[in-house]
This record gives structure tokens, sequence and C-alpha cells, in this order.
């Protein structure tokens, strides 16, 4: 299913490299190492980096031979712009559900939509300059939702409040495995691309298991 997912993005690759230069690593095994730092919960590049050095599962998953080197940490560091710029977590993301739906994995019967909150590692440093400066932060706080009898008469409120733990226990696989709980790097975009990437992962996992089921 990854390869299938990466195989409909060779046009978003190829735009994101020159074709002169110096050789670049493919994108494609760079992604794969992050999914497997995403489902392996890895916490970062360089801990990745050792688990493919010595893992042949890993080695082979990603596309190395027994004894091609590993790449840097750095290596992600200097490519992550790249993906983020053509959207590839995005397109990645609309693959894997497009595979769902076409082996009949998703249902239009009930649509929830629901939000989650992340903990950033420069709140600390907004606020001290905020402080620095005399400006005074306003941090917006989470007021409860105005529902009346208008909402909750309709047969899909009740469904929605079933569903519910499914959508919670994605956001728990995110911050858990997916390393969301604290998000690594700063800026809507990264922090958006940080978000999708292992969403698509998540799904990868759902279809695993529902194909699981179903045999």
């Amino acid at each position: 299913m990854v390869e299938e997912s990466l195989e409909a993005l060779d046009d978003s690759f190829a735009k994101m490299y020159s074709s002169f230069g110096r050789p670049s690593i493919p994108p494609e095994r760079l992604l794969k190492g992050l999914l497997l730092q995403v489902l392996f919960k890895i916490r970062n590049e360089r801990e990745l980096m050792k688990h493919i050095r010595f893992n042949l599962l890993y080695r082979w998953f990603v596309g190395l031979d027994f004894q091609d080197p590993v790449w840097e940490p750095s290596t992600f560091s200097k490519n992550r712009d790249r993906p983020i710029e053509a959207d590839i977590a995005v397109g990645s993301l609309e693959n894997v559900v497009a595979k769902a739906d076409e082996e009949g994995l998703l249902s239009a019967a009930h649509f929830s939509v629901d939000g989650t909150r992340l903990e950033a590692y420069d709140a600390r440093d907004f606020v001290e300059k905020c402080r620095a400066n005399n400006v005074i932060p306003h941090v917006a706080q989470k007021k409860n939702s105005a529902i009346d009898g208008r909402t909750t008469r309709h047969e899909g409120y009740a469904v929605s409040l079933r569903k519910r733990k499914r959508i919670e226990e994605i956001f728990g696989w995110l911050k858990t495995a997916g390393c969301l709980r604290k998000t690594r790097c700063r800026g809507v975009s990264r922090v958006r691309w940080i978000f999708t990437f292992p969403t698509a992962a998540y799904n990868l996992l759902r279809m695993r298991n529902l194909e699981i089921s179903a045999a």
C-alpha cells in the first residue's frame, strides 16, 4: 500500500528536484524512513538512522542494500522543506484515502469533525518575547459550544456521540505513536506537514487491520 501511494506521487517528486547536478537521495526513501519513525515511535531522526543502520527489515523497507551507507540525520532537516512546498503529505493522504475508497473500506453514512490541541515548543519563547517588548499575549480560551435542541433533536447527533471514541482514538494515536504530543517544528506549514503525514500512516494501519479482519 505504501508503494502504491508513493508511485502516484511520481510527478510531484520529479518537480521537487533538478535534472542535473549532484544526485539526490530519492524522496521516496526519505518518506519511507519518516513512516518508520511514525509507526515505531522513534523519537527523532538521529535515533531513526541508528535503527536503519542495524535493522535489516528497516533497510529493506527504505530501499537500502546491506552495504549501503545510512544517511546523516541532517539529511531530513535539509530536505524537509521540499515535500512541504510540494504538499506531499496532503497528496499522500489523498492517495491513501482514494485506495481505501477503491477497496470499499469507506462509508458515507456519517461524517464527524473534531479538533485537538498540540503543545508547542516555542510557546514559552513567544511569551518571553512579548514580555520583553511590553506586549501582553492573548490566549484564546475554549468556550462551551452552544448546542441546543435544534442540534440534539437530529439522529445524527446521537450517532456522533457514539462515534466520538473513534475520533479520540485517532488523536490519541497521533500524540503517542505519531510523536505529536509536542510539535518538533515551528511554523504553520511545518506543523501541518507533521500532522498530515502521520494521519496518512494511521489510515494505512486502519486499512491493514480492516483487511486482516475481513480475511
